[in-house]
């Protein structure tokens, strides 16, 4: 009998349906026989797999949350320096730029370029986030 190669089925499983199927510590020969003896239980259950179009639409969730995380740590940072800010996307890169540009000591020189460069960092974003 000759044995051809077959077409294989990828299908995704979750971690924590495998995990229970892990002996002892980890290494890859482990992982595998815990991937193989998971795969064979029949109330497995798989996850599907993302279409190009999900993957865009996570990852542009994902950057936007970034943008979100920039901007919060931003107004954390003016806070440390007592630099208070408003709440409002507004407000934070204002409060920031005028910390930036002015001199009044409340804010240590090495900071302000940094500071400048994430301003500029979120008014780009935000330009190009605004719907046309």
């Amino acid at each position: 009998m000759v044995w051809g190669r077959r077409p294989l089925a990828v299908r995704v499983m979750p971690l924590q349906h495998v995990k229970p199927y892990v002996k002892t510590n980890k290494n890859d020969a482990l992982d595998a026989e815990a991937i193989s003896e998971a795969v064979r239980r029949p109330t497995m259950r798989f996850v599907p797999i993302k279409t190009v179009g999900q993957q865009a639409i996570l990852r542009v969730h994902g950057a936007r949350e970034q943008l979100v995380w920039t901007r919060t740590a931003q107004a954390g940072l003016l806070g440390e320096f007592g630099v208070m800010v408003r709440s409002g996307v507004h407000c934070v890169v204002q409060a920031a730029e005028d910390a930036a540009n002015n001199d009044d000591g409340r804010l240590p020189t090495l900071l302000r370029p940094l500071l400048r460069e994430l301003v500029e960092h979120i008014k780009v974003r935000g330009r190009k986030d605004r719907p046309a």
